[in-house]
C-alpha cells in the first residue's frame, strides 16, 4: 500500500514536471517573442555603427589626404570586421564612411548577421572645433531558435558630431542620431508572420588621449551612451496583436594600450578594455526577456609595424563577462595613408 502511493506521488509530480517545462517552452514561442531577440541585438548594431563612424572622423582629421583602414577579428566574442575610410580636403573639410560586419551569437538564442555603414562629411571651425553630419544604415538577419523564428531589420539613419580637442592629447567627440527601421520577424518555424516599424535614438560621448612615458606611451579612450529604441504595435499573421516595445541601454565603456619601444618599426603593446551595461526593457505582454551578460572586458597583445605608408597590425584577446571566461579571439588590421 505504502510502496504504490509513493509511486503515485513520483509519477504525479514528474507529470507536473513535464507539464510546467511544456509551458515554460511553450512561453517563449508566443506572440511578440521577437522582442526577446531584438532586445540582443540593439547595443552590439549601435556600437558597430559609432566605431566605425567616429574611427573614420578621427582618421580624416588626423591627416591630410586619404587613409583606409581594413580590420579583420576571428575567433569568439562574436567579432568585428571593419573597414573605415577617411579623406582630408586640407582646406577644413573632410569625408568619411565605414562598412561593418559582424557575426553575433548568444548560445542557441540568437545567431545574426549584422551589417552597419555610415557615410558623412563635415567641416573644421577652427584648430580644436570640427562638426561632422552622415548618413547611416544597418541591415540584420537572424535566427531566433528559442521561437523557431527569424527577424530581419533594415535601417537608415541621420547622425550628427562635434569633435573638440580639449589639449593636445586630449580629444572629446559627442555624437546623436537616430534611425528608422522596418523590421519582418517569423516563428513557429515560419507559420506566424509579422512586420511592423521602429525607431531608435542614441546618444554617444567619449575621450581619448595620449599619454608620452620614457619607453613607452599609453593611449586611453573612455566613454558613456544611452540607446533608446521604440517598436511599434503589429498584428501577426495569425490575427494576434502584439503591443508596442521600447529597450534602453546605458553603456559605460573604457579601453587602454601601452605601446613599448621595439625594434626598428615595431611596436609590442598590451590592450585591455572593458564595456558595463545597463539594460531596461518593456516588452510586449507574454514575451519574456533573455537573460545576457552586462558587464565584459578583454585582455590581449600584439604588435603593430610601421612604415612609411601605413601600418600593420596583428593582435590576440581573452575575453571575459561576469559569467567567466568567454573565448579568445584575433584580429588583424592595416592601415593605408596616400
Amino acid at each position: 500500500m505504502f510502496n504504490s502511493l509513493k509511486l503515485a506521488l513520483i509519477a504525479l509530480t514528474a507529470a507536473y514536471v513535464l507539464a510546467g517545462s511544456g509551458q515554460q517552452a511553450e512561453a517563449r514561442n508566443v506572440p511578440g517573442s521577437a522582442s526577446a531577440g531584438i532586445l540582443q541585438l540593439v547595443e552590439p548594431a549601435t556600437d558597430d555603427v559609432l566605431g566605425g563612424m567616429v574611427g573614420s572622423v578621427r582618421s580624416a582629421l588626423r591627416f591630410d589626404g586619404a587613409q583606409v583602414s581594413v580590420r579583420r577579428g576571428v575567433g569568439d566574442g562574436s567579432p568585428l570586421t571593419m573597414t573605415n575610410f577617411g579623406y582630408g580636403t586640407g582646406d577644413g573639410g573632410f569625408v568619411f564612411g565605414s562598412l561593418n560586419y559582424r557575426r553575433y551569437e548568444l548560445d542557441t538564442e540568437v545567431e545574426a548577421d549584422i551589417v552597419t555603414g555610415s557615410l558623412g562629411f563635415g567641416r573644421t571651425i577652427n584648430s580644436r572645433v570640427a562638426i561632422f553630419g552622415a548618413i547611416i544604415g544597418e541591415s540584420t538577419t537572424a535566427e531566433t531558435p528559442f521561437n523557431n523564428g527569424t527577424l530581419d531589420n533594415t535601417g537608415v539613419g541621420l547622425s550628427f558630431g562635434l569633435d573638440y580637442v580639449v589639449s593636445e592629447p586630449f580629444v572629446i567627440t559627442a555624437t546623436a542620431g537616430n534611425f528608422w527601421y522596418v523590421y519582418d520577424v517569423t516563428r513557429n518555424g515560419g507559420a506566424v508572420t509579422g512586420s511592423f516599424d521602429s525607431t531608435r535614438q542614441f546618444v554617444d560621448l567619449r575621450g581619448s588621449m595620449t599619454h608620452d612615458f620614457s619607453g613607452f606611451d599609453l593611449q586611453t579612450s573612455f566613454g558613456v551612451r544611452y540607446i533608446r529604441q521604440q517598436d511599434s504595435s503589429y498584428r501577426e499573421s495569425g490575427g494576434a496583436l502584439v503591443g508596442e516595445a521600447e529597450y534602453e541601454r546605458v553603456v559605460g565603456f573604457g579601453e587602454g594600450r601601452l605601446l613599448f619601444d621595439g625594434p626598428a618599426d615595431f611596436t609590442p603593446y598590451l590592450a585591455a578594455d572593458a564595456r558595463v551595461v545597463g539594460v531596461s526593457d518593456d516588452l510586449p505582454p507574454g514575451a519574456t526577456a533573455i537573460d545576457v551578460p552586462t558587464l565584459h572586458g578583454g585582455l590581449g597583445f600584439g604588435v603593430v609595424s610601421h612604415w612609411q605608408g601605413g601600418d600593420f597590425d596583428l593582435g590576440v584577446r581573452a575575453n571575459t563577462s561576469e559569467e567567466g571566461f568567454t573565448g579568445y579571439e584575433a584580429a588583424f588590421g592595416i592601415n593605408l595613408r596616400f
